[in-house]
């Protein structure tokens, strides 16, 4: 967070991960604090919950949704104001994708999520692009319907704003207009181990086998 010096930055993030049920997704709200969710375990059963590091590293828990009791694996995040929060529920026999508001404490929706190993939203918190290993999908959550489909695309993240996806193609790189599916562009590059873009996909940070390597397009 910018607006935090790096010394509060990183006993926020030592708070974070002190844990064994470590938060799985988190971010600092307007005040300075340290908003976190996290799975963690009661009666046998897994639950959601969403808490908060004051400036003091006092911890108090906020909202809990119970989850699949099946599931192992899970994938969270906050919407970009911090008022809703997506979990991606991952599981040999089902996926499942839910959408909570924080602020009323509710479901807003929910769908099956077969083939789906990854999600991103959308700014204005009305869309999931849905990503598997070959297609992904736009997703309108408060209508409960895919709104385009994006054939032979593994989506790697998406644009602050939520116009652009960045996807992998085979051994290349392409830039899809979100909504509608348009490449912006396209360049090769293959056999990275891991791969970060910047806010809108001018700066490309890549792993490879020994050495990391920064793109600027």
């Amino acid at each position: 967070s910018s607006g935090l010096s790096q010394t509060k930055y990183e006993d926020a993030a030592a708070l974070n991960y002190k844990n064994t049920n470590i938060a799985s997704a988190g971010f600092f709200d307007k005040s300075g604090s340290l908003n976190v969710a996290k799975i963690i375990t009661k009666d046998g059963s897994y639950f959601l919950e969403t808490g908060v590091y004051d400036l003091n590293g006092a911890y108090s828990s906020k909202k809990m949704f119970e989850m699949n009791s099946y599931t192992t694996e899970f994938k969270i995040k906050f919407s970009a104001d911090g008022s809703k929060l997506a979990v991606l529920e991952l599981s040999s026999d089902k996926n499942l994708l839910s959408f909570f508001d924080l602020s009323s404490g509710s479901l807003i929706q929910d769908f099956d999520a077969e083939e789906i190993n990854d999600f991103f939203l959308t700014p204005d918190s009305k869309y999931i692009v849905a990503t598997g290993s070959t297609n992904s999908v736009l997703f309108d959550i408060y209508e409960d319907n895919i709104l385009f489909t994006y054939s032979g695309l593994s989506v790697l993240d998406i644009s602050e704003d939520g116009n652009t996806i960045f996807c992998k193609n085979g051994s290349n790189i392409e830039y899809i207009e979100t909504k509608t599916g348009k490449k912006l562009r396209t360049f090769p590059l293959k056999d990275y181990r891991s791969i970060e873009f910047d806010s809108n996909g001018e700066l490309i940070l890549c792993s490879f086998n020994g050495s990391i390597k920064l793109f600027k397009l």
